[in-house]
């Protein structure tokens, strides 16, 4: 049986649990173990490996149910610290299951995964500039400065996930990644993990310095910097760890002078990162996106700007839609023509 098939029959099994079970509110460890087919696992363990996996907790539960707990200890659904806490093990249990069931193709693994880093560190596909139209209508708009810059990648990859929960990091460097990754799990931070490649382009400071062969100078004269990265998206389990998140981009991955030390390889003068819901000290803007065959552009707009961008790619073809999003202040004030 393929990867692909087993998550849907994963999928059709949850379904089948909400519909012909509809005085089910929460799913119970047992019920777990059934929906992942692990089932036999859980009766293989004897009481001492059971005794190991919870910490030797003595938990008021029978003994299928420890063993179910035992079970998805060792699945990683939960930490020993949580089984004697139902609200918590119902919590996660369920959030497990949702994510297990879903076919997102771009989910990498969770934060505290030994081979996180690994799945980050690979040869990402960036063939997403095949469709020559649409760079070409980007590339006008960015030449007459109706917009600062966009960037392509996979339609629709990170649509549908819950509001208020995620933010999405892009970044040219996977070393910077690796790190990063690394420091939310040192940090103690919860969430899932997907990335998606993607060719982003902006207009090109003279404040930033330095040569590379990444600047390339339009027909209009205009520099662009233009690159290949990861869009890496983190879901959260807790509001407290979204705010975290931003708090520990200032502290280590956001470049403030030159020669700062002490910072994760490759920080940027501006990281951009945005989430979908409203955040203390962050700035509402729109992301414009243009949809085209399999790919779509996202363009980053202050919001005064938006009915502009819109009319100016009224007539190029594409589908288009506006989302409202929250961006980091440094990046914001890129927006607005700051280089810091």
């Amino acid at each position: 049986m393929t990867a692909r098939a087993v998550v849907d029959r994963l999928a059709l099994r949850l379904l089948l649990l909400v519909l012909f079970c509809p005085g089910v509110q929460a799913v119970t460890p047992m019920q777990a173990l059934d929906l992942l087919e692990m089932q036999e696992l859980a009766a293989s363990y004897s009481e001492d490996q059971v005794d190991r996996l919870l910490g030797d907790q003595r938990l008021d539960r029978s003994v299928p149910e420890r063993r179910a707990l035992a079970a998805l200890v060792s699945l990683g659904v939960l930490a020993p610290s949580d089984c004697s806490d139902p609200i918590r093990v119902e919590s996660k249990v369920n959030a497990y299951l949702h994510v297990a069931a879903g076919k997102h193709p771009a989910r990498v693994g969770r934060l505290g995964d030994v081979g996180l880093p690994l799945a980050l560190d690979r040869d990402w596909r960036h063939d997403l500039l095949a469709d020559g139209s649409l760079v070409d209508a980007l590339a006008s708009r960015l030449a007459s400065g109706v917009i600062t810059g966009y960037d392509v990648r996979e339609r629709g990859v990170y649509e549908g996930f819950p509001s208020g929960e995620t933010f999405i990091y892009s970044h040219s460097s996977l070393r910077h990644l690796r790190q990063l990754v690394a420091l939310l799990v040192a940090e103690e931070l919860s969430a899932w993990v997907y990335a998606t490649p993607k060719v982003a382009a902006f207009l090109y400071r003279d404040d930033w310095g330095g040569a590379s062969d990444k600047i390339r100078t339009l027909a209009s004269g205009v520099r662009v910097l233009e690159d290949k990265e990861v869009a890496v998206l983190f879901h959260f389990d807790s509001a407290l760890d979204r705010n975290r998140f931003h708090e520990l981009v200032l502290a280590h991955a956001k470049r403030d002078a030159q020669t700062e030390a002490g910072l994760l390889a490759d920080a940027w003068w501006q990281p951009f990162y945005y989430t979908d819901a409203p955040l203390e000290g962050f700035e509402p803007i729109s992301l414009v996106i243009l949809a085209g065959g399999n790919l779509e552009a996202t363009l980053t707009v202050p919001l005064d700007r938006t009915a502009l961008v819109v009319e100016a790619f009224a007539d190029a073809g594409f589908q288009q839609r506006v989302q409202q999003v929250w961006v980091n202040p440094a990046f914001h004030r890129f927006l607005l023509g700051d280089f810091k």
